[in-house]
């Protein structure tokens, strides 16, 4: 009986395991992504960076708008996400934490820093 048990506890263990060790991220690393699925629902909220307060004057409301704020200022160096203000943020290493609600799940954070490694792209090409 407790050897059917413990086959009955490694069966049932095993998916859970191999679920939880896979670390791979399928979604794509690019802004069109990023922008919509993560940053928008986050961060272009009523009181943060909407049309309607535009904090620091970024707006995430708009994809194209928010890439050309990101990619031209100092906020995303393309390749190379330790010198980009957005990690630091994301990660909490400045004074202020972003999104100041809460912080990102890891899972997006390390999406968007795999967006910057990889050069920062708006879309597929």
């Amino acid at each position: 009986m407790r050897s059917a048990l413990a086959t009955l506890v490694l069966a049932l263990a095993l998916p859970l395991g191999a679920a939880a060790c896979d670390s791979g991220d399928d979604r794509p690393p690019y802004w069109s992504f990023i922008q919509p699925a993560i940053i928008q629902p986050s961060c272009s909220t009523a009181r943060c960076h909407s049309k309607f307060t535009a904090t620091q004057g970024l707006r995430f409301d708009s994809i194209r708008d928010s890439y050309t704020y990101l990619v031209t200022g100092d906020l995303v160096i393309p390749k190379d996400p330790e010198d980009s203000r957005l990690m630091w943020l994301l990660r909490g290493e400045e004074t202020l934490r972003m999104p100041p609600d809460g912080p990102l799940p890891r899972k997006d954070i390390d999406l968007i820093e795999a967006w910057i490694l990889g050069g920062a792209l708006e879309s597929e090409e």
